[in-house]
């Protein structure tokens, strides 16, 4: 998911679309909302279209479109180890019919494995 999907304006754009309305407001005489309207968007998703091609760009202080795409795949990957830790740290339950040190011995008890025979 990159960071302009995160955008929850009433538009289902292409990045292209994205990129031509940020230029277009750039260089209009007219005010943001006139140009959002002329182009079926909200005034405050061509704003935040903008500044997120200002961070993009490196005029504006923030995380990147990629830097995010990246933190919000670590994360993830980080979810999925911790619960894969919690799984393997989790103590074996006894066998029904056998006690815990049954379990515990190598092979487990009257298996005939690791013990000695004479």
């Amino acid at each position: 998911m990159t960071a302009w999907e995160g955008c929850r304006c009433a538009c289902s754009s292409s990045a292209e679309f994205r990129q031509r309305a940020v230029e277009l407001a750039r260089v209009r005489t007219g005010s943001i909302r006139e140009v959002a309207e002329s182009l079926g968007i909200s005034e405050s998703c061509l704003r935040n279209w903008m500044s997120r091609a200002d961070i993009d760009t490196g005029s504006k202080p923030g995380l990147t479109s990629d830097e995010h795409k990246e933190l919000v795949e670590l994360r993830r990957e980080i979810r999925r180890l911790e619960t894969e830790n919690e799984i393997l740290n989790v103590p074996p339950r006894a066998s029904p019919g056998r006690t815990s040190s049954q379990n515990d011995l190598p092979g487990g008890a009257g298996t005939g494995r690791g013990q000695c025979s004479l």
